[in-house]
C-alpha cells in the first residue's frame, strides 16, 4: 500500500534525512498504489470470494478522474500566470 502523504515526510525531515527522496517515494508510491490496487483486488480477493469486480470499469474511472485532470494541469500550469487573473 501506498504510504501516507505527510507524516512520512516529516518524520524523514525530522530524523535529518533526504526529505525529497521521502517525497518523491511518497507520490511514486501514491500512484503506483491507485494503478495497482484495482488489479489486486480483483486478482486476489475477488477470485476467492468467487466475486466479479469489474476491473476495467475501474481503471477507466480512476484514469478519467485522475490522470487526465493531473495531466490537463500540468500542461496548463505555464499558461495560467498571475498577471492572468488580474482585470
Amino acid at each position: 500500500m501506498p504510504t501516507t502523504l505527510s507524516s512520512g515526510v516529516a518524520l524523514t525531515r525530522l530524523a535529518g534525512a533526504n526529505s525529497a527522496l521521502a517525497l518523491a517515494m511518497t507520490v511514486i508510491s501514491n500512484l503506483l498504489g491507485i494503478l495497482i490496487v484495482p488489479f489486486s483486488v480483483s486478482k486476489f480477493i475477488a477470485d476467492g470470494a468467487g466475486l466479479s469486480v469489474p476491473t476495467k470499469q475501474l481503471f477507466k474511472s480512476l484514469f478519467l478522474t485522475l490522470l487526465i485532470p493531473l495531466i490537463l494541469g500540468k500542461a496548463t500550469s505555464g499558461y495560467w500566470t498571475k498577471e492572468s487573473w488580474v482585470m
